[in-house]
């Protein structure tokens, strides 16, 4: 018995036609590919069957909305950035106290804040590659695991800030 979608010849698959006799029409399979799963359409032996969109998709998203995603989660992320980045720098300051003290200045405060513009320009390398990830094929697994960019730009970070630190201000602080 066929339904009004399906032509009286076909039959879905794995439908038993009579008497226990199955279809010949294979299953759809679902290949994993990094995380992300491909469907295989009904006709196996057909080269033209793997469909390039993960399944459930829709189209992807417009540029704006792209954009508009990564600004909404990198901003947020930025004052963690730099809380984490001032957290060090008065570490810095209070276990050096003795040594720093006669280096603050106005000075010293506009130099700091000038090097608190370039690390937060610094931060903004993570627009390119989040952007870049999320008009790849694997968005999904990207959204998810974007946190790790982030991790790894705060250790960057802290450890150039240490450097700078110590190579370039610590030595030359009378």
């Amino acid at each position: 018995m066929s339904t009004p979608d399906e032509s009286p010849d076909q039959t879905p698959p794995h439908v038993t036609l009579s008497a226990g006799q199955e279809s010949r029409q294979p299953k759809p399979r679902i290949i994993a590919t990094f995380g992300i799963n491909f469907a295989q359409g009904e006709n196996m032996n057909d080269s033209n069957s793997v469909a390039s969109a993960p399944l459930g998709s829709s189209s992807p998203p417009s540029a704006p909305e792209l954009a508009k995603d990564a600004v909404s989660y990198w901003e947020w992320h930025r004052v963690g950035y730099n809380v984490i980045l001032i957290l060090v720098t008065l570490a810095w300051l209070v276990f050096t106290w003795r040594h720093f003290r006669p280096a603050i200045s106005w000075g010293s405060a506009l130099l700091l804040l000038v090097l608190a513009a370039v690390a937060n320009a610094c931060c903004c390398a993570a627009y390119p590659v989040d952007i870049f990830f999320q008009r790849s094929s694997h968005r999904s697994a990207w959204l998810r695991r974007r946190w790790i960019l982030w991790s790894a730009g705060v250790i960057l970070a802290v450890f150039l800030a240490c450097y700078w630190i110590v190579d370039e201000i610590y030595p030359f602080v009378n």
